[in-house]
């Protein structure tokens, strides 16, 4: 409701997190300009404590003055992207039982 009552040529920055293509994606919809910041680039315009008011300011003079900006995923990109990471969370699942078994196994003497 509040970005629906702003202004359409407002630049909306965000840095690049979990859940920042979703909203990018969102703001695009209703037409803003949206620059997504990497962590990174945020991090190094960061002056002082990392807390939530110098990070903001990091991230809007990144947006201001960056160069380079993180690309917002298509939801098809975040649906194969996640079906990866489930693929190799069932893999590190399928590797970390058979070696516990192997090590219970060697205990009994097995």
């Amino acid at each position: 409701a509040f970005l629906a009552r702003q202004p359409r040529e407002a630049l909306l920055a965000m840095e690049a997190c979990g859940g920042s293509s979703h909203w990018a994606r969102k703001c695009m919809a209703l037409g803003f300009r949206v620059r997504l910041v990497s962590p990174e680039r945020a991090a190094k315009r960061r002056d002082g404590q990392k807390n939530d008011y110098n990070d903001c300011l990091a991230i809007a003079e990144e947006a201001r003055r960056g160069k380079k900006f993180v690309q917002a995923n298509e939801l098809w990109q975040q649906d194969l992207q996640s079906l990866h990471r489930l693929r190799s969370a069932a893999i590190e699942d399928r590797v970390r039982a058979t070696s516990q078994m192997h090590g219970l196994f060697l205990e009994y003497g097995v």
